[in-house]
C-alpha cells in the first residue's frame, strides 16, 4: 500500500515465510522439549520512499 502514497512511504519489508517457520519450530520445541521460549531476532529490510530524507 505504500507504493500509492506521495510521496511513497519509506518501509520494513519482513521475512514473513522465515518468520512463520521459526515461529513453529520454537513453538514445536517448547510443547514436544519442554524448552523454554526464547526470542529470535530476524533481519528486516528497509524500502526506501520519499516520505524520508538523509540527515
Amino acid at each position: 500500500m505504500a507504493r500509492f502514497y506521495n510521496p511513497q512511504l519509506a518501509t520494513m519489508v519482513q521475512p514473513a515465510a522465515q518468520i512463520a517457520k521459526t515461529s513453529v519450530k520454537l513453538l514445536l520445541r517448547c510443547i514436544e522439549k519442554r524448552q523454554p521460549a526464547q526470542t529470535v531476532l530476524l533481519e528486516a529490510t528497509p524500502t526506501p520512499g520519499g516520505s524520508v530524507r538523509a540527515i
